[in-house]
């Protein structure tokens, strides 16, 4: 692991810690590709693959538990491999964790059918962002949330943070 890339804080929506993060160990882009597998299992089966609460026993299983995918769910043994490998909890045999990382994620063969055949992904296309969106949102203004559902039992009774001037995240602009 690059020491010289890593990290050990404590941060993120707990769902998608890795296991290194909760064990407070050095970070680095594993963590990235760990998360990448929880976003790939939500949105084939519609939920984290660790859950419970309160948070402690969510990250007993995150550390300990193997993902599983409901059995009427229909996927591929590839789309499994994939997400088996993304969440292994060894950030050393971690796939995309090593040398290479990206192009060895990319190299998967879960990548090399479905609809990225389809629709003809182009790697570098996409990472030049020069790959046509397939849905585009209307939106009218800077601030429009028309496109979000509205959640009033969150609502805040706190003013929105205003900074006129911008200051308070000066520090952050080359970030």
């Amino acid at each position: 692991m690059d020491f010289a890339n890593c990290s050990s804080t404590l941060c993120g929506t707990p769902e998608y810690l890795a296991p290194e993060v909760i064990q407070s160990a050095p970070q680095g882009f594993g963590v990235d590709w760990w998360e990448l597998g929880i976003f790939i299992f939500e949105m084939v089966v519609g939920h984290a693959p660790f859950q419970d609460d309160p948070h402690k026993k969510m990250y007993e299983k995150i550390l300990i538990d193997d993902p599983e995918f409901p059995p009427q769910r229909k996927v591929t043994d590839r789309l499994i491999d994939l997400v088996q490998r993304l969440l292994q909890k060894d950030v050393f045999k971690r796939l995309g964790a090593g040398i290479n990382g990206a192009v060895q994620v990319k190299k998967h063969p879960w990548f090399s059918v479905n609809i990225f055949i389809f629709f003809g992904l182009d790697w570098n296309a996409m990472s030049e962002q020069k790959i046509k969106p397939p849905y585009k949102p209307r939106i009218t203004a800077n601030t429009d949330l028309s496109n979000f559902e509205t959640y009033p039992e969150e609502d805040v009774d706190e003013p929105p943070f205003e900074d006129p001037k911008g200051a308070k995240y000066k520090w952050c602009e080359d970030f």
